[in-house]
This record gives C-alpha cells, sequence and structure tokens, in this order.
C-alpha cells in the first residue's frame, strides 16, 4: 500500500533526495555515511584518550594525599595528645558560672 505523499511524488516523477531514478543510492550518499561513522569512532577515541588523561591525574593525586597522610601523622597524633592534656588538666566549673551572652 502506497502512503499519500509516495503517491505523490510517484505521480510527479520526483526522486527523493540521495537516490537516483532506479531507486538506488548515490556513492556522494553512501560516502556521508562513512564519513559520519569515522568521525563518530575518532569522536569517540578523543573522549577516552581524555578518560584516561583524567584517571592518571586522579591516581596522581591519590598518590599525593596518602604521602602527605603519612607524613603529617605524627604531627596529628601529637596535637591530639596535648589536646587530650589540656582537656584533663582544666577546672570543671560550676553550671551557672559560664559566661553570658547580653
Amino acid at each position: 500500500m502506497i502512503d499519500g505523499a509516495a503517491a505523490l511524488a510517484a505521480a510527479s516523477g520526483a526522486v527523493p533526495v540521495g537516490h537516483r531514478a532506479g531507486g538506488s543510492a548515490t556513492v556522494a550518499g553512501v560516502a556521508w555515511v562513512g564519513v559520519s561513522v569515522s568521525l563518530g569512532f575518532v569522536g569517540l577515541a578523543v573522549l577516552a584518550w581524555c578518560a584516561f588523561r583524567v584517571y592518571m591525574g586522579v591516581r596522581r593525586f591519590g598518590r599525593e594525599l596518602e604521602r602527605t597522610r603519612r607524613r603529617l601523622a605524627p604531627k596529628q597524633s601529637a596535637l591530639r595528645d596535648e589536646l587530650s592534656e589540656l582537656q584533663d588538666a582544666r577546672v570543671p566549673q560550676a553550671p551557672g558560672d559560664g559566661v553570658r551572652s547580653s
């Protein structure tokens, strides 16, 4: 069954864009498909390269954070010990003797 647009095109002798009168696709139409598929693959390759670069940067950043954490661990431990000593040495106050705000 033929729809209205196809019947009108057949009656007027119009040829669809990208097709010859015989009904087969032109070489230019097929070439555009190849070019578009190739550009798609190139785009995916660029995205994969960018993703790899981001992955390498994240790994490097993780190593840097780990190295910094190891370097600061003794200082953090000393500060925690000092804070614990200060809290233990503090004289407890009665609940009503605190600082009042206006």
